[in-house]
C-alpha cells in the first residue's frame, strides 16, 4: 500500500510538470507568475496529502506502517548539522522575489507589501514546521 502512495505522488508531480511545460516557453515574463502559482499549489497539495496520509497511518491499520517516532532534536555529528544548511539557504531565498512582487502588485503600498511579506513568512514557517515534525515523527 505504501508503494501505491508513492505512485500517486509521482503521478501528481508528473501532472504538474506537464501543466508547467508550456509555461517554460513563455515569450513574455508576465506569464511566468502562473508557473510560480502552480508551484505553490503543488506544494500545498503535497502538504495536504502528507498530513492526510500521516493521520491515516496513525489511526488506520491497513494504510502503511505505523510511525516509528524517536525524533532527534539536534544532529549527533557535524555532518548532520551541515546537511541542514542547503535547506536553510533555500528557505530564505524568497528575498530575491521581494521587488518583483512589489512591482507586480495592484496599487502597491508599504502596508500591502508588509502584509504580503508577513503572510509569506507565516506560510513558509507553518509548512516547514508541520511537514518537518510529521515527517520526522513518521520515519524517526
Amino acid at each position: 500500500m505504501l508503494n501505491q502512495f508513492y505512485a500517486n505522488q509521482l503521478f501528481i508531480v508528473a501532472v504538474i510538470a506537464l501543466l508547467e511545460a508550456p509555461l517554460t516557453m513563455a515569450t513574455r515574463i508576465e506569464k511566468l507568475k502562473f508557473m510560480g502559482l502552480s508551484g505553490v499549489i503543488g506544494i500545498v497539495i503535497f502538504m495536504l496529502s502528507f498530513v492526510v496520509y500521516f493521520v491515516l497511518c496513525v489511526f488506520g491499520d491497513d494504510i502503511g506502517s505505523k510511525p516509528v517516532g524517536g525524533m532527534e532534536m539536534f544532529p549527533q555529528d557535524w555532518f548532520g548539522a551541515a546537511a541542514a544548511v542547503p535547506n536553510i539557504f533555500f528557505a530564505i531565498t524568497f528575498q530575491n522575489n521581494f521587488f518583483p512582487l512589489f512591482k507586480g502588485m495592484n496599487g502597491p503600498t508599504d502596508k500591502k507589501m508588509a502584509w504580503v511579506a508577513f503572510s509569506g513568512v507565516i506560510f513558509c514557517a507553518t509548512s516547514y514546521i508541520l511537514i518537518g515534525l510529521l515527517g520526522y515523527s513518521y520515519v524517526g
